[in-house]
């Protein structure tokens, strides 16, 4: 095999002034065949600026290894079975990101002959892969993230991040995996992020929950989980992004959510929710962003914490106000396609509220409650005849105001009122406007 760093770095003028050539131009990246390991494998010099990489100094420059099949397998081309146990990887002072995708691997073997101090990112992204090796990053301690994304796994080995002490990012999405063993993430390791959206879990068991405990953003989005089995574990959770959006959740109970305390952001939307207990919420202290859109919720009444900034309750089928006591707190509140008559309680303060969307509902009439920060206000798809006479005062610093498909007969804004966008679409029992409607609009 021929030497990898010799092929990579030979010195010579020429090849020195078109590298300065096209950093300067910024116009392309130079890359040239960097190991024998594959005829179409490319090694260049690059910003790592698409990665989780947490690095000080922006400008620093990677050195990456491209092994990339995708046009051959398009051409039918790709006939070679690739031995990752062959290949040799640059002599280098620089960090090594490698990139190994649509080369037909079906098996991820031990990787070794590397400079493990050095490779900081591997990915194995459109393969084949259903068999991993014994400790296959065993000689690489220095990884940040590991991609293994659109592959056909479906067990994860208990040795797997066997080695690695500074993994921050496992992506191991689209893949075909059921379940994750309890010691699956060494002690010794901190993982960050995980990804195991699009794969076949069907339930968010106590396994899954301790062995992903100390991980603070876990993607479960479209698997097949129909419950949470929480309460079981040994400890609570670090988890402070969890997304469970598209799975089949029907039910949350008081104590779903119970090894979840440090939650900040939670995603439930399209799962087919029918019905959420009162006090679900209620330990989630820290909670600020809340998705339950595109469920079939109907009768729910919820208690929130007053942490929460964000709520996205659209496209359910509620019917009456679902909130014990309205957050505070909450900056932003999407509540569009459901069939409403009312929002808010009488007792309600919303001092924060800057974003406020009630659209596609059958409300007529709008709550007298002082909206001093709202900004934008969609009431479109209403039953609004007019348009609310107490805006100016008690929302006194409204910008976009949205009133379309409403059976308004006439058009008529306080003069106070100034917005920088009416829209007043579709609108066809309008017989007269106001004079002055229009006239401090866009000032």
């Amino acid at each position: 095999m021929k030497n990898f760093n010799s092929i990579c770095f030979k010195n010579n003028k020429k090849l020195s002034s078109f590298f300065i050539i096209t950093i300067l131009l910024s116009t392309l990246i130079s890359t040239i065949k960097c190991s024998s390991f594959c005829d179409f494998c490319q090694c260049y010099d690059d910003r790592a600026s698409s990665l989780f990489i947490e690095n000080d100094d922006i400008d620093e420059m990677f050195h990456v290894v491209n092994c990339n099949g995708e046009q051959l397998i398009n051409k039918n081309a790709l006939t070679t079975s690739y031995k990752m146990q062959t290949l040799e990887w640059p002599l280098t002072e620089k960090r090594i990101i490698g990139y190994f995708n649509h080369l037909n691997l079906t098996v991820l073997p031990k990787l070794e002959h590397a400079p493990s101090n050095k490779v900081i990112v591997l990915n194995f992204d459109d393969n084949l892969i259903e068999t991993i090796g014994t400790k296959p990053f065993q000689y690489f301690e220095n990884l940040v993230e590991i991609s293994l994304r659109n592959n056909f796994i479906s067990d994860l080995p208990k040795d797997l991040l066997y080695g690695l002490r500074k993994l921050d990012h496992l992506n191991l999405s689209n893949n075909s995996i059921t379940f994750v063993r309890e010691d699956f993430i060494p002690d010794s390791l901190q993982l960050k992020s995980i990804d195991l959206s699009h794969n076949s879990i069907k339930s968010l068991s106590s396994d899954i929950i301790q062995g992903l405990q100390t991980v603070e953003q876990i993607n479960l989005n479209h698997n097949e989980i129909y419950v949470i089995k929480s309460g079981g574990s040994q400890g609570k959770t670090k988890w402070r992004n969890l997304n469970l959006s598209g799975n089949k959740l029907k039910v949350l109970t008081d104590v779903s959510l119970i090894d979840f305390p440090e939650l900040t952001k939670l995603d439930l939307s399209h799962n087919g929710l029918v019905n959420i207990e009162r006090d679900t919420f209620v330990n989630l202290s820290l909670l600020e962003k809340l998705d339950l859109s595109a469920n079939e919720l109907h009768g729910v009444v919820m208690k929130l914490p007053e942490s929460l900034d964000k709520l996205k309750l659209g496209n359910n089928s509620l019917r009456l106000w679902p909130l014990e006591h309205t957050p505070k707190n909450l900056r932003y509140l999407d509540v569009h396609g459901n069939e409403l008559t009312e929002i808010f309680n009488g007792q309600d303060v919303v001092p924060h509220l800057k974003v406020l969307n009630i659209s596609r509902n059958v409300i007529d009439i709008f709550p007298l409650i002082n909206f001093t920060h709202l900004s934008i206000l969609d009431l479109s798809y209403n039953a609004f005849t007019e348009v609310p006479k107490h805006l100016p005062k008690y929302a006194p610093f409204l910008e976009e105001l949205i009133m379309d498909n409403n059976p308004l007969s006439s058009l008529k804004l306080g003069e106070r009122m100034r917005l920088s966008k009416l829209s007043f679409k579709n609108m066809p029992f309008i017989e007269s406007i106001d004079a002055f409607t229009f006239s401090n609009v866009g000032k």
